[in-house]
């Protein structure tokens, strides 16, 4: 069962979407790819709210999933349930303002997975970004997730449960590129199992925030590794959410170019702030409190 296009020559290419799933459908397999699959506005698209997918959407290193200026790569816009992981060692590419792995309905239980590079470009463009749903599964990278563009985010969580964890590993890049870029973005929706960072999360515009923190609900801090690198123009970590469930340990390098390297601000922090043997956080301000039951 499944689909898929197997050999690095292979190609899947539509003028609206390369593979789309519509109406009352299951599938079972999952999709393979080791080749192309592109599409002007999607190059994978879940477009019904009771498609059910049991299995993987795997990326080999040859894979190429592109969308070259619509929604996104892999758009998870409607569906019901998706039962597998998304991994992906290749390259899933959204150009002119299409997302790279978008999910803004339904019930994701996976992980998904990055070694290879997920990217988006042009205004507000997103590597990552979990719209909508419960995502009950882990976000992990150890590749490349670049976003370019004014207001770009690497991983973006705006009305979304992710009900695991998000983990940067060492020799992964998290980066967004622009003047307010965001390297991990949680605006609205909750996160249960916190960041893990031992890699780097740059946000290296005049208004980039390494890591910011305004959900509805976050729990399980954030750690930043001996090995990992938090560096923005403005903020390394901005907590602006009511309430903050864990600690922030750093035992690397958070770095703010023009202000300050972790703010706490309006919010009811339930833990504490670890800075460990030979870190680092530096700024205009290493550390802001501010308005904050701490």
């Amino acid at each position: 069962g499944g689909i898929q296009n197997t050999g690095s020559g292979s190609r899947i290419i539509g003028a609206t979407d390369g593979i789309q799933f519509a109406g009352d459908s299951l599938i079972t397999g999952g999709i393979t790819n080791a080749g192309t699959i592109s599409g002007s506005a999607n190059a994978i698209h879940f477009n019904n709210a009771l498609v059910d997918f049991i299995g993987d959407i795997t990326n080999a290193s040859t894979g190429r999933i592109l969308s070259t200026g619509g929604a996104a790569a892999i758009n998870l816009e409607l569906f019901d349930n998706f039962v597998g992981d998304i991994t992906n060692a290749g390259r899933v590419v959204g150009t002119a303002g299409a997302l790279g792995i978008s999910m803004n309905s339904g019930f994701f239980v996976g992980d998904i997975t990055n070694s290879g590079t997920v990217s988006s470009t042009s205004g507000a463009a997103v590597a990552i970004s979990l719209t909508g749903g419960t995502l009950t599964g882990n976000v992990s990278n150890s590749g490349l997730l670049l976003a370019s563009g004014t207001a770009a985010a690497g991983l973006l969580i705006n009305g979304a449960v992710l009900d695991g964890s998000i983990t940067n590993s060492a020799g992964g890049v998290i980066s967004a590129v622009g003047a307010t870029g965001v390297g991990i973005n949680m605006l609205t929706g909750t996160v249960t199992g916190g960041i893990s960072n031992a890699g780097d999360i740059l946000a290296t515009g005049a208004g980039g925030i390494g890591i910011n923190v305004a959900a509805d609900g976050f729990s399980g801090g954030i750690t930043n590794a001996a090995t990992g690198l938090i560096s923005a123009g403005s903020t390394g970590i901005l907590v602006s959410i009511a309430t903050f469930t864990g600690d922030i340990t750093n035992s690397g390098d958070i770095l703010s170019a023009t202000a300050t390297g972790i703010v706490l601000s309006g919010s009811i922090f339930d833990g504490s702030v670890t800075n460990a043997a030979g870190a680092l956080i530096s700024g205009a301000n290493g550390i802001l409190v501010d308005t904050t039951n701490f």
